[in-house]
């Protein structure tokens, strides 16, 4: 777009050398841009693992809205692959962030089972959504993270009213 500025007859003339010099910054910028999901990570969670991000984010959203959550690990706790404890912090936020918006909850649960399968889940004692419209949705509800496959891709499943 740039480009074509720089050629149009219309622009003052002072201000041609400014476009056809500036027109390089969009690519120059451009290239070097990663997915900002990959760069915002907590830095408990690449030193320490998953349960250590888990406690850091439980605490913040306790200090900031004022819930109850209690948070309980079970199991033997093992590091999984980076995608997958990424996945995992970041179902965890959207959960806790969902009770903070749409719950209206007092309180909190986050469960984190290492087994088999590596299971979060976040349940509240707010409002909810209706069981039949969830169900009819036919998504949402939760997911489940194998970890022998390490893929982080979730297995989703559904509970009303809870994230597992």
């Amino acid at each position: 777009m740039l480009e074509l500025l720089g050629d149009d007859r219309r622009l003052p003339l002072d201000l041609v050398p400014l476009v056809l010099r500036n027109r390089e910054l969009p690519r120059k910028w451009s290239t070097p841009c990663v997915p900002l999901s990959t760069v915002c990570v907590p830095r408990s969670l690449t030193t320490s693992g998953p349960v250590a991000a888990l406690r850091q984010l439980v605490a913040e959203v306790r200090a900031r809205h004022g819930i109850a959550i209690g948070l309980e690990v079970t199991g033997d706790q093992v590091r999984l692959s980076d995608q997958c404890e990424l996945t995992l912090y970041r179902v965890a936020q959207e959960a806790l962030g969902n009770v903070v918006r749409h719950a209206h909850a007092t309180h909190t649960s986050v469960g984190l089972h290492f087994g088999e399968q590596v299971v979060l889940t976040v349940t509240d004692n707010g409002r909810g959504i209706p069981a039949s419209k969830v169900l009819a949705a036919g998504s949402g509800g939760g997911a489940r993270l194998d970890r022998d496959a390490r893929k982080g891709q979730p297995d989703r499943r559904q509970s009303p009213g809870a994230y597992a």
